[in-house]
């Protein structure tokens, strides 16, 4: 059998100000052109199928063009909620989907919820963990029962059903596992905490369909894996392939894992290099999604809308050569020790305007902060 695994749509979210929905729509339809050629059966969506729980109708009917070209094709397809999804909101109709081979799990109802398909190697039996908290297996135990942490949380849902380890079995999370490497800008970056689960809690499933990291990779064997986002969804995701896992699973113990590149509608990208060097620079209008980090040590008036003319989907600035900072979120001053508001805003305007204030504009901000000072007393 032939499996796709995806995960982390986040169907309607927003780059910055730039909305995504064309972008996720084309690359959905890159992604159906892939499973054709793949000759997929069995797609698996591990979870955060939308960014959002109350989720735009732009988001709604993109899943659900992307769920009817996969029923015209014949496509099983089985859905768990992420953290980002409403479980109730996802699994709406779930019952009359699962006459079309669409089965969805939004959440945990104390036992996991399972699909068996045949192939020509016998069933592969598919079992479905939306994303969970220990407080909802609580929720189905005495207090006396109660777990703590998220590993004991998800050793009891497991413990909810016999797997037939004769046979073939895998398994649909979305949970941070222990060992991730995370994006430290992604928006997944406040995960691994006290949520982190120990991924051998899950050594009798022939394969995990994981999700909830950004970053595609496998973790502690081959067939425990992220297949990451679909779409570059932050800054820091700007040197990261995008790709499909696809699980060619044969008899048991002989599954192969390999992944199918995707290209964007837009990429995102991250440009190192001076003001005045990217200027000059030939190429013609760039609509990828671009993040600037400046060499300038000091700040380039107006940069941002210059910028803007030949980049469009321009991200935001920094310059990380400067005591200043400026970006998307306004400008930040490293203030030295020691200093004076006089001496702050001097340092401040000469990094900005290239020049030191005159012996006039001295005077005027003396005369300034003494009435600010004086106000405050006053106070």
């Amino acid at each position: 059998m032939k499996i796709a695994h995806l995960s982390d749509l986040h169907l309607g979210k927003r780059l910055k100000e730039y909305s995504l929905i064309e972008d996720q729509k084309y690359i959905l339809r890159q992604i159906i052109e892939i499973l054709k050629q793949e000759k997929v059966t069995t797609v698996l969506l591990a979870g955060d199928i939308y960014d959002t729980g109350n989720p735009s109708s732009e988001a709604v009917a993109l899943l659900s063009m992307f769920l009817l070209e996969l029923k015209n094709l014949n496509i099983h397809v089985i859905i768990i909620a992420g953290n980002h999804d409403n479980g109730t909101r996802l699994s709406y109709g779930a019952e009359i989907f699962a006459d079309s081979n669409i089965h969805i799990t939004g959440k945990y109802t104390g036992i996991l919820a399972s699909t068996t398909i045949d192939d020509a190697y016998g069933p592969i039996h598919f079992y479905s963990l939306p994303y969970i908290r220990p407080i909802y297996v609580n929720q189905y135990l005495d207090e006396t029962e109660a777990v703590e942490g998220y590993t004991e949380a998800i050793k009891h849902a497991l413990q909810t059903v016999e797997l037939n380890q004769q046979e073939r079995n895998v398994i649909l999370s979305h949970q941070f596992i222990t060992g991730s490497e995370t994006d430290e800008q992604g928006s997944e970056v406040s995960v691994g905490g006290t949520d982190n689960v120990d991924g051998n809690v899950f050594n009798d499933f022939d394969y995990v369909a994981l999700g909830h990291i950004h970053r595609p990779q496998t973790i502690l064997r081959e067939t425990m894996r992220y297949c990451g986002t679909p779409l570059k969804y932050s800054v820091g995701e700007a040197n990261t392939t995008k790709s499909v896992t696809i699980i060619d699973m044969k008899e048991k113990g002989h599954t192969t894992v390999y992944t199918v590149d995707l290209k964007p509608l837009h990429d995102v990208v991250v440009i190192k290099d001076t003001f005045a060097n990217i200027l000059q620079r030939k190429n013609t209008k760039n609509d990828d999604y671009v993040y600037f980090q400046l060499q300038d040590e000091r700040m380039v008036f107006d940069a941002m809308n210059t910028l803007r003319l030949r980049y469009p989907n321009i991200l935001g600035i920094s310059y990380p050569n400067s005591a200043y900072e400026q970006s998307e979120q306004g400008i930040s001053y490293t203030k030295q020790k020691n200093q004076t508001p006089q001496e702050i805003f001097g340092d401040f305007f000469a990094q900005y305007t290239g020049h030191a204030l005159d012996d006039t504009q001295e005077k005027i901000l003396d005369e300034l902060v003494t009435k600010i000072w004086k106000e405050g007393d006053e106070e």
